[in-house]
């Protein structure tokens, strides 16, 4: 639930690329978080794990998703703290180490060396079975997306999103009465002008917390139980 939306897929070689799959976000952001990289690694490994579960091999199809993904999964651990390693950056913004001597380029110990091996290792395993889950729960839907590249070898976003829209209308119904919750509280009406300008946003943040969390909580169940166990609901696949 955390991916950026899917923009355009094609099977319309280009460069090396055997096809793409294009994510967009739905605004322009600085900032990602925890969430939205270890979803984003899941997306990536959707092909490899696609050849696999279908074709019971692996092609050098899937070589720069895999590269993306292992990138990204040692990023989190060697610049944003995103581990069990806690928060350290062990590697500055363009891979060299930020600390101490060492041999060579890498600075820190064999033992450090293995830890992270270890975490970016844990990371990509736990993305590949939840990318393995979603397409084992919806190979109808996996299916009827295959089935219509090779009628028209790409397809847009708006076409995209009517083959799996029945499960994301159930997932805004479910949903939006926890979003009006929050909308709510975050939107009140009037203002108190005898408040400092800090107090009305530690306020603010007071009030707007446990509605802004219960949504989150919301959206990441219900995306599970349709996503993720499709058999909860009795939904028909076009």
């Amino acid at each position: 639930p955390f991916a950026a939306p899917v923009h355009k897929i094609s099977i319309v070689a280009r460069g090396y690329a055997g096809g793409y799959t294009l994510k967009l976000p739905l605004e322009e952001k600085r900032l990602q978080s925890r969430k939205e990289f270890l979803d984003d690694i899941a997306v990536a490994l959707g092909g490899y794990v696609a050849e696999e579960m279908i074709f019971g091999d692996i092609t050098t199809g899937p070589s720069s998703d895999l590269q993306v993904s292992t990138a990204l999964a040692r990023d989190m651990v060697t610049k944003y703290g995103m581990s069990m390693l806690g928060p350290m950056a062990l590697e500055g913004l363009g891979g060299r180490t930020i600390f101490g001597k060492g041999l060579g380029d890498r600075e820190y110990s064999e033992e450090v060396a293995a830890k992270i091996d270890a975490e970016v290792a844990k990371i990509i395993n736990e993305a590949f079975a939840k990318a393995r889950r979603v397409l084992k729960d919806h190979r109808k839907v996996l299916d009827a997306i295959a089935l219509r590249l090779i009628e028209k070898e790409t397809i847009e976003q708006e076409e995209y999103e009517k083959i799996i829209q029945p499960a994301w209308e159930e997932y805004k119904k479910v949903t939006q009465p926890a979003w009006e919750e929050y909308e709510k509280i975050v939107r009140p009406g009037g203002e108190d002008d005898e408040k400092s300008e800090q107090d009305a946003r530690d306020d603010y943040k007071k009030d707007t917390q446990p509605a802004r969390e219960n949504y989150v909580k919301v959206q990441q169940d219900v995306f599970w139980k349709l996503f993720a166990n499709p058999e909860n609901r009795n939904l028909k696949w076009k």
